[in-house]
């Protein structure tokens, strides 16, 4: 915090003093001048782009987990679906963009379509490694003792994979944020994304700044409620250092 809180004071002092153009560089207390300015402009933008990243990252998670859950118990699935996730990923998100701006308009389906391709990646793979991390040993204690194969997912594998499935689920919500501005950047008419294109074009950086600012906080509050679920969760698991 020391550190950030100099770097912003170095950052307030030296624009004027080296005399950067506003355009090119505002100062920090500029910068919040402008968040203060137009309190319900980025209100309304950030709202917009906080519904495509839950909404896209809730079905990521949703299909991520389920479609691991299916790989890990069908060898068949495993042998045929698995490449084809791995293929949806090595393809650029920001190529197939322009195409689903075509197919689904300008509207938010294109960016949740976006933020979904990108999150359920981490969750199908972080998945099905917690529920296959189990060891051999215990299940088959478990199996011995008489145990239904519903009962083995849910009081073992279930259970082994909740800090694998969060872990995902943290790496996914960040993903998200990421995942909606370049949906935005490439076709809409709101959202944060819009925002800064809008700032960049009529070289209004104040409200670039303002709008980076207010995305970056968005991503950090999400990743935080995600921890706050997580301990709420799996409260056995240790606290991270």
């Amino acid at each position: 915090m020391a550190v950030l809180l100099a770097s912003i004071g170095l950052w307030e002092v030296l624009v004027p003093v080296l005399e950067i153009p506003r355009f090119v560089l505002p100062t920090p207390s500029q910068i919040l001048g402008e968040i203060f300015n137009v309190p319900a402009t980025l209100a309304r933008h950030s709202l917009v782009t906080l519904y495509e990243i839950l909404l896209g990252f809730l079905i990521g998670v949703g299909v991520g987990v389920g479609l691991a859950i299916s790989i890990v118990y069908s060898k068949v699935l495993e042998e045929t679906i698995y490449p084809l996730v791995i293929f949806t990923q090595v393809i650029p998100k920001i190529a197939i963009a322009p195409l689903l701006i075509i197919w689904l308009g300008y509207g938010a389906p294109p960016k949740i379509v976006i933020v979904f391709l990108i999150c359920f990646f981490p969750m199908v793979i972080d998945t099905a490694a917690g529920l296959k991390s189990v060891e051999e040993d215990m299940l088959h204690l478990i199996r011995a003792l008489g145990a239904t194969p519903w009962q083995i997912f849910t009081k073992i594998r279930l259970p082994n994979a909740m800090p694998y499935i969060f872990n995902g689920m943290k790496i996914s919500v960040t993903l998200a944020v990421v995942g909606a501005i370049v949906g935005e950047f490439v076709g809409a008419s709101e959202g944060l994304g819009y925002l800064i294109l809008v700032g960049s074009a009529n070289l209004e950086t104040n409200l670039l700044f303002a709008a980076v600012i207010v995305l970056s906080l968005l991503g950090i509050v999400l990743f935080s409620l995600v921890r706050v679920l997580e301990k709420i969760c799996i409260p056995w698991k240790p606290p991270e250092e």
